[in-house]
């Protein structure tokens, strides 16, 4: 079967049981069965002859591996077409989760928003065999496939000397050009092998890094500590880097032009424009409490004067994570930084309240929860980041809104999986306080 990265996906049992309809019919459930088993055979079929035609290069083991994927993926097609229309009420108000949502922050895709010709299976999901096969094609002596994350709009899949992703949850030109621009600056990024942004299913293709990722359980603490002091470093050499705009990267401005700069005019204008629809849709959905979103609210209002203070945006990776951070294993040395897809332009005091949310939790993670026996070590990249003056403030006045912000905003993603809240959703309601 396909290889699944540690506990980032869970079985297709599992998933079938989570994402199915609790009130639909045994007589219902057999039904899809049988009609995955027809898929199935179709998929087969049509996934051999497109290697036929375009990878005739690989040999019996990659044919079977992407059997395999076809057999796997063809399950989970019914397990996402299971889940097309989410329920909003996923959460019962006293702290139990009642549903799955799935919509995310950015939407679900669809497969005429892209041209999808009748390959596509589900028109809420990526046909996933195009996605199988761009690795192949795009990524020399790719072997050992595996899936390594996955969802409506997004694929990442491990081509063994490469991370293929796929899909249209992310503007890969832009994670192509922060990734160049951060090797240029001495940061370790990944190195390009090939992108393609206008493919029927857009590709990013990267060179792997070397070492293990900082959530790894087996890292010894002052290993773990080391590899953070070296990621703080880099990050401060990425805010020195100045940019035009604030906030997300305006994507239509890239495609057009190839030039980066941020969608609004000012810090403050990204700030309302990301904050205000989390907060509304996590009252909607009954996540939180009207009270609890008008705190957060007044303490923006608070925070104005240091939000409005920003003039210029810098160059900000928008997810430092453990799981985004790898090191030797046996020194500590970062030897790489990840996944690039959520860079912004902004507040270096922004990029570090990320950082803090991933180093100082338990766990990471939206719709799967990484949990790590490892302290906060927050304050190791702090101590490497060597933040000066003007930002060490900027830090005091605005890191508990930063924090809180930064919560709200993932914590529109979902609630969490297996009885488990999402950890920012958590964190999130302790700090809001009282329901009232």
């Amino acid at each position: 079967m396909v290889v699944e990265r540690g506990d980032l996906v869970h079985s297709d049992v599992d998933l079938a049981e989570r994402f199915a309809d609790g009130g639909q019919s045994l007589q219902r459930r057999r039904a899809a069965t049988v009609d995955a088993g027809l898929r199935r055979l179709r998929w087969r079929l049509d996934l051999y002859a497109a290697v036929e035609q375009r990878c005739d290069h690989l040999g019996t083991a990659a044919l079977k591996q992407l059997d395999h994927l076809a057999y796997e993926l063809d399950v989970l097609t019914r397990q996402r077409s299971m889940r097309c229309h989410p329920r909003r009420e996923w959460w019962n108000g006293s702290g139990g989760l009642v549903g799955n949502h799935h919509g995310g922050a950015r939407g679900c895709f669809r497969g005429e928003d892209y041209g999808a010709t009748g390959s596509s299976y589900d028109h809420y999901v990526i046909d996933v065999r195009d996605a199988v096969q761009a690795a192949v094609r795009h990524v020399p002596g790719a072997e050992g496939l595996s899936i390594i994350q996955r969802s409506a709009d997004h694929v990442v899949i491990d081509a063994g000397s490469a991370i293929v992703k796929c899909g249209t949850r992310d503007e890969f030109g832009i994670e192509a050009w922060a990734c160049d621009r951060a090797l240029s600056l001495g940061v370790p990024a990944p190195h390009i092998i090939a992108v393609d942004t206008s493919a029927t299913i857009p590709y990013l293709a990267l060179g792997k890094v070397a070492g293990v990722a900082l959530s790894d359980r087996r890292l010894p603490l002052d290993v773990a500590a080391c590899g953070a002091r070296q990621a703080g470093a880099m990050l401060r050499r990425l805010h020195e880097v100045r940019l035009p705009g604030f906030g997300w990267v305006d994507r239509e401005h890239f495609r057009r032009t190839a030039e980066v700069r941020g969608k609004s005019a000012s810090w403050m204008e990204e700030i309302s424009a990301e904050l205000d629809p989390a907060l509304d849709e996590l009252v909607s959905w009954g996540a939180l409490t009207a009270a609890q979103a008008a705190r957060l609210r007044d303490e923006m209002k608070t925070a104005l004067p240091s939000l409005e203070a920003l003039s210029e945006g810098r160059f900000l990776h928008g997810d430092l994570a453990r799981m985004h951070t790898f090191v030797d294993p046996q020194d500590g040395a970062l030897t790489g930084i990840v996944d690039w897809g959520d860079v912004q332009i902004g507040d270096p005091a922004w990029d570090l309240a990320i950082a803090a949310c991933h180093l100082a939790s338990p766990s990471e993670g939206i719709m799967r929860v990484h949990v790590t026996p490892q302290r906060d070590l927050f304050p190791e990249l702090l101590e490497g980041y060597r933040p000066a003056t003007d930002l060490a403030q900027r830090w005091r006045a605005l890191g508990s809104f930063y924090l809180a912000y930064r919560r709200a905003w993932v914590a529109r993603l979902g609630p969490g999986e297996e009885g488990v809240p999402n950890p920012s959703l958590d964190a999130l309601r302790r700090t809001l306080g009282s329901t009232r």
